[in-house]
């Protein structure tokens, strides 16, 4: 603080607790917070003239210091917290660095790109004022976490499971359809993801795809399905990329779409492979020797109800029958009249004639392979 100065004139110097002794010049530095004023003495008989007073505020320089982790991950966000030391009558400014990002904020959350060893600088000051502090740190980022999804069966079919688990092994996960284990079981086509920490606090997802197919449908058919002992007959299945024919014994080859088979016996055949989706499919078929009797084999049931509202019994069936596309099947009511003339007969009599419902009763079917032979005749009956 300081006065003009003017000759011939003295002067002192005051404080909150009075005349500051041997301060008298025109000149005073304060080195203690209070009010200041100074008198001056004119001479000559001038009075005493009293200066303006002035406020003296002095503050205790910041301490800084912040808190923040000796490590991190890319990408990861962290927060950093203010700890410095300040006047509490002054106030405080915060201006953070970090490699280029700046912050003017008190407790900043930030999150590093690069990886290495990255410095921190904190400078705390007064506003109004012009002293500051400064502190720096360093922090070492550590590459992000990239977690990998394994899949057991990366192709889930109809009525599978798969096992999604990971590569490696981290201290925390946290799976997108609510469940926390290593690894968790899916059978539903969809995107599914997880969240993962390890023992650093790093932190990294990742997710996967998983489609979903339906069995693949399967049909084999045979150029005919009963033939004499030592005769051939032409195999073919469809559906499949891959195929697996048993028993073996009997065909030409095992492993394509179309064996020729050498019947013996009457034979069941089955075929087992992959389709394009990679899902397994099977299908079977019975070659019949000419040896068993047709009407042996067929079993027509002995009573339909095409009314029932379950579906159960609503047509006439006559089981193995499709096996048999040389045979046809006549129905007559009681009168002889006929009802039914179907060759072949696909199990879809639903007790109609000409588009109209037929009464309940007792009906009379014979059934012809060939035209010619009867192979079986007997009697259904129809309810409601």
């Amino acid at each position: 603080m300081s006065i003009s100065p003017a000759t011939g004139t003295s002067y002192q110097w005051y404080n909150d607790s009075g005349s500051i002794s041997g301060e008298t010049s025109s000149t005073y530095s304060a080195s203690v917070a209070g009010n200041y004023y100074a008198m001056v003495d004119y001479g000559a008989g001038c009075p005493d003239y009293m200066t303006n007073t002035v406020t003296i505020a002095y503050v205790v320089p910041p301490v800084v210091q912040f808190d923040s982790p000796s490590a991190a991950c890319a990408g990861q966000l962290i927060q950093f917290t203010d700890e410095s030391v300040v006047d509490p009558d002054a106030t405080a400014q915060y201006y953070w660095e970090f490699l280029g990002d700046q912050y003017r904020i008190k407790n900043p959350i930030h999150s590093f790109t690069t990886e290495g060893s990255q410095s921190i600088t904190l400078t705390v000051s007064y506003e109004g004022l012009s002293c500051e502090n400064t502190l720096s740190k360093t922090i070492d980022v550590r590459a992000g976490l990239n977690p990998e999804i394994v899949a057991s069966t990366e192709v889930l079919c109809a009525g599978e499971a798969s096992t999604l688990s990971l590569s490696d092994s981290y201290l925390k996960y946290s799976w997108s359809n609510g469940e926390a284990g290593s690894s968790i079981l899916v059978d539903q086509a969809g995107t599914y993801s997880v969240s993962v920490t390890d023992n650093t606090g790093c932190e990294g997802q990742a997710e996967i795809i998983m489609d979903a197919y339906p069995d693949p449908e399967v049909l084999i058919t045979a150029d005919k399905v009963s033939v004499a002992p030592g005769e051939q007959i032409q195999l073919t299945a469809t559906g499949l990329e891959t195929y697996s024919w048993s028993p073996e014994e009997s065909l030409s080859d095992p492993t394509i779409s179309n064996p020729i088979a050498t019947i013996k016996e009457t034979t069941e055949y089955t075929v087992t492979g992959e389709d394009s989706n990679g899902c397994s499919g099977q299908s079977s078929i019975i070659i019949y020797s000419q040896t068993d009797l047709i009407g042996n084999i067929i079993k027509p049931k002995n009573f339909f109800s095409p009314n029932t509202s379950d579906d159960i019994n609503s047509v006439w069936l006559i089981e193995k029958i499709e096996q048999f596309p040389q045979c046809g099947v006549t129905v007559v009511d009681q009168t002889g009249n006929i009802m039914l003339d179907a060759k072949p007969y696909l199990n879809d009599w639903n007790g109609t004639n000409q588009g109209r419902d037929l009464p309940v009763g007792v009906y009379y079917y014979v059934i012809k392979c060939d035209d010619e032979q009867i192979v079986k005749s007997g009697s259904v009956t129809l309810l409601r």
